[in-house]
């Protein structure tokens, strides 16, 4: 009687797993289009802030929407993502990487173009990453 319990709380348990990740994964990929930035920033003092305290950086942009103003340097695109790189300076050794998900209807801006992005920071690798961004 006990491994039928068992055995049965196990199953629904799976159960439960695997409707969640079904859900996880037919849910549509959404991008930072209809949130307010928590913060406007230019490309070149973002990218000076992370290269400055990383820490302090992370406690005020990691996670959060934010509007990034700057100049494109560089496009990368495939069949389902874009990825602009916005100048943070002229010796600035990286800068701020920006990932849009829908390729499809996406018009590529032109490089040394003034451009305002927003998008979710997620911290700090070389560049500044930021995901889930629309042109605004």
């Amino acid at each position: 009687m006990r491994k039928k319990v068992l055995f049965l709380a196990a199953g629904i348990v799976l159960l439960c797993v695997a409707a969640w990740a079904y859900y996880a994964y037919q849910k549509p990929h959404t991008d930072a289009r209809d949130i307010a930035p928590s913060a406007n920033v230019n490309a070149a003092d973002l990218f000076n802030a992370y290269l400055s305290n990383e820490t302090e950086a992370d406690k005020k942009y990691t996670g959060k929407v934010i509007s990034i103003k700057g100049t494109v340097n560089a496009v990368q695109k495939d069949s389902t993502t874009v990825n602009i790189l916005l100048s943070a300076g002229d010796k600035a050794p990286g800068g701020i990487n920006c990932s849009f998900y829908n390729a499809q209807s996406f018009k590529v801006p032109a490089i040394n173009s003034p451009i305002t992005i927003k998008g979710r920071c997620t911290g700090f690798l070389l560049d500044v990453n930021v995901v889930d961004c629309v042109i605004e």
